[in-house]
């Protein structure tokens, strides 16, 4: 769908991550009739699956108000983005509310699941959008829309709601997405939002291209890739000088003898149940939250 090349500074080079190989980045689809066609793909791809009627339609009106604005009319595409937010949150986000691409069509996550030391080799979200083709279908016109079209304010929903996630099933992989989630925080600026991405470099890149500051309701947790990785006071430091915008740390441990008892917090079943403490902003920067990996929690 993307074209992608190989880059040689997009690459995480601190602690262990130094001596990763280089990762194909899927670029931004710069060209509108590219982001069409790729709708019209997706469109072609969808026809005759089973639960896709809804989303072929989405699609159709994208295309339609994407090319009426193109043409200089004065259009939004809020109905597109409502339809993309998951509004209601099952498991242990039950309650919240979402923003997501899809990991399946990102190359990071991809390079990432290869790599044996990684939480990635086991992902939660890719197993879910295997076991489920209309929350896969939807992520993946949603990778699209929001990797490529540069969004106004116009487009964006207000979110009756204290907390918001982006990403529950992806990550970051063109900076395009992540000023169009600087944006909604822009306008939904009573709404705590938070990210995870373990692409910060990323973030950086989108901070200088469109000179845009991050604001005070936007929080960026770094995830760790690694299982079970002991990240050291001055390694989280380290990080921190490198990308200040970085406000949490949250590393995931095969067991509950592998997590360092002694640091941190510890996430807990749901987000409720810990009083969504990810979300809320409170705790100092440099924050380590630690989870137990998922059927892991009792050893």
């Amino acid at each position: 769908m993307c074209e992608v090349k190989k880059t040689s500074d997009q690459i995480i080079n601190y602690g262990r991550y130094k001596n990763m190989k280089n990762i194909e980045v899927m670029e931004t689809l710069r060209s509108s009739d590219n982001v069409i066609k790729a709708a019209y793909a997706l469109i072609d791809e969808f026809t005759g699956k089973k639960k896709t009627g809804k989303l072929i339609a989405t699609i159709r009106l994208f295309i339609d108000l994407y090319s009426r604005r193109l043409n200089g009319e004065k259009v939004t595409l809020k109905p597109i983005m409502d339809y993309l937010i998951t509004w209601e949150m099952t498991g242990k986000m039950e309650t919240m509310i979402s923003l997501s691409t899809s990991c399946q069509e990102n190359n990071f996550c991809k390079a990432y699941r290869k790599n044996k030391n990684f939480i990635c080799k086991d992902c939660y979200a890719w197993k879910e959008l295997n076991a489920y083709s209309t929350v896969r279908n939807k992520a993946k016109f949603s990778t699209l829309i929001l990797c490529n079209v540069e969004l106004l304010p116009c487009d964006i929903p207000m979110v009756n709601n204290r907390y918001f996630r982006f990403e529950a099933f992806g990550d970051l992989q063109t900076t395009i997405q992540f000023k169009n989630y600087n944006l909604f925080c822009i306008v939904n600026d009573f709404v705590n939002c938070t990210l995870w991405t373990k692409n910060p470099f990323i973030i950086e890149k989108a901070l200088k291209e469109f000179d845009i500051a991050i604001p005070e309701n936007f929080k960026i947790i770094y995830s760790i890739p690694e299982l079970d990785r002991k990240i050291t006071a001055a390694e989280k430091k380290a990080i921190i000088e490198k990308y200040p915008f970085i406000w949490y740390f949250f590393a995931v441990y095969s067991d509950n003898g592998m997590r360092k008892v002694d640091c941190g917090y510890i996430c807990k079943m749901k987000c409720s149940d810990c009083n969504y403490f990810c979300y809320k902003h409170e705790a100092p920067q440099g924050t380590l939250i630690q989870e137990i990996k998922k059927g892991n929690e009792n050893k």
